[in-house]
């Protein structure tokens, strides 16, 4: 059955002129103010219960009200009971079906006409009337919080407050009751003016304009906007994962988020980098849902955050490897080494590869297999790798060429290095009672003892240990000779047990003039 609500009973005469009053009304709907109706209303109850029903307009203080079925039948106006500004109560009558109740509201004027006509209204000044006494504030709560609406009333006296959803046109509460079946709702009364609606669990839905409700004639409201805000989330999809790309193509990374408000996109590199920007230019960070690199390089390669924020804590990231492939490539910063006999010598190599090589050292076309005398090492940073060849105690047959490789699986690449002999320095000691001569480099003595308390020096071009120096060295050579021929010479009378006969020689050079 349907119901129509009147702020009074009446006999059959009355309801008949009320429903032709109605139908004049809808003849002239566009010509005069009607009314807003604030909810739709469908009320379910069982058999032989008591059933309630609230008409709240958005522009009149009250309703009118009429029972009747499908058919427009009026049926049982005694069972219906009337309280003014507050609810209908009826007991429903005995069906097998559940019923079903409209509230509709009549036009202003005819409303009025009917509230006079069978109830005494008497008028009431405007400065007794309720009035608000505090501006109705907008609300920001973050998300999953509780949100509080107040609204302030002074000298209320009988009308009632309601609160209301504006874009939904929902009730929510009626002075303390709630009618929205949200239980995350509540209506609690403070300090007799203050009429706080509370909204456990704010969700985003939530979001939106309130309207709070005086029903006074013309009605009193006022508004407030609840803004939930969302921290920021990124989303799985269409967020980049690590991507793998070959050296020289183009890439684009991409990042999304969702928050309220919108949140802000930023990439940064991990570490600090240089971000490759799309003019061309680099710079620390970068402000956008895509980031687009053209013509990556290896030095493009690695950790890229994606920094969603939108000043809603926490503030979120999230990592995408950028993995550039590209074949080896080797450098040799000395590839001519050389080194005496015995000594120990390093070779080494700088390759770069990604996917990571496999990197080895050859000779004469033949793996180094690492042993006591060769002891190859590889040094990783990222996709760089230092390869080192330690020879220990080296001798005639390691002399040659060595070859360092480096493969992956999109190719190979060696460099070469030339390992070649220095002859070594001859240094000699001479060992006496009193006396000890050390050659200078490139100088060879020789020494024997004799019994005429003399010594002499000649010219040796036959040993295989001398090399040859350049100038200014030889004239080096050539002055620490003469001093040494003087100190012979002094030598003799100081030692006459000891006679020397000094022969000193000086490579290539000649006799020293005596």
């Amino acid at each position: 059955m349907k119901i129509k609500i009147f702020p009074l009973t009446a006999d059959a005469a009355t309801i008949a002129a009320r429903r032709k009053r109605r139908r004049a009304a809808g003849k002239l709907q566009r010509k005069r103010e009607m009314p807003e109706i604030s909810s739709r209303l469908i009320v379910a109850t069982a058999t032989a219960a008591v059933a309630s029903f609230i008409c709240l307009s958005l522009a009149l203080p009250g309703c009118a009200a009429q029972e009747s079925d499908d058919e427009g039948e009026l049926h049982h106006l005694d069972q219906i009971h009337h309280q003014h500004q507050d609810f209908i109560i009826g007991e429903s009558e005995e069906h097998d079906h559940i019923a079903h109740h409209l509230a509709e509201m009549q036009n202003k004027d005819e409303l009025l006409e009917d509230i006079r006509e069978d109830t005494v209204v008497n008028a009431i000044p405007e400065k007794d009337l309720p009035k608000f006494g505090e501006l109705l504030q907008n609300v920001t709560v973050p998300v999953s919080r509780e949100a509080v609406l107040q609204c302030v009333v002074d000298n209320l006296q009988t009308y009632k407050i309601a609160w209301l959803r504006v874009d939904t046109q929902t009730i929510l509460t009626i002075q303390n009751h709630v009618i929205t079946k949200n239980h995350r709702m509540s209506i609690t009364h403070a300090e007799k003016r203050a009429w706080i609606l509370r909204i456990r669990d704010v969700k985003e839905s939530d979001k939106g304009w309130y309207m709070c409700q005086i029903n006074t004639d013309p009605m009193k409201s006022q508004v407030g906007y609840l803004d939930v805000v969302v921290p920021p989330d990124i989303l799985d999809y269409p967020t980049s994962t690590d991507m793998v790309i070959r050296e020289g193509s183009n890439v684009t990374l991409k990042c999304a988020a969702t928050g309220s408000p919108t949140p802000t996109i930023t990439w940064r590199r991990e570490g600090g980098e240089l971000i490759p920007l799309p003019n061309g230019a680099e710079a620390v960070a970068y402000n956008g849902s895509f980031l687009t690199i053209a013509k990556v390089n290896r030095l493009n390669m690695g950790a890229y955050l994606c920094i969603a924020s939108n000043g809603i804590p926490p503030t979120v990231s999230k990592r995408v490897m950028l993995i550039v492939h590209f074949p080896p490539m080797i450098w040799i910063q000395n590839q001519l080494v050389g080194a005496a006999l015995t000594q120990n010598i390093t070779l080494e190599c700088q390759s770069e590869a990604y996917p990571k090589s496999i990197n080895y050292w050859m000779k004469n076309d033949t793996i180094i297999v690492p042993g006591e005398r060769f002891v190859p090492e590889t040094f990783e940073s990222g996709y760089k790798i230092t390869m080192r060849l330690t020879i220990y105690e080296v001798d005639i047959q390691d002399f040659g060429a060595y070859r360092c490789v480096a493969k992956n699986s999109l190719g190979d690449t060696d460099g070469a290095i030339k390992l070649y002999h220095i002859p070594q320095t001859t240094t000699m000691t001479t060992m006496a009672p009193t006396v000890s001569i050390i050659t200078v480099p490139v100088v060879l003595v020789k020494y024997n003892k004799g019994s005429d308390h003399g010594a002499s020096y000649r010219s040796d071009g036959k040993s295989p240990h001398l090399t040859k120096h350049d100038a200014k060295s030889l004239t080096d050579d050539l002055d620490r000779m003469q001093d040494l021929k003087g100190w012979a010479s002094r030598l003799a009378p100081v030692s006459p047990i000891l006679g020397l006969s000094m022969i000193l020689g000086v490579g290539f050079l000649g006799p020293w003039p005596g």
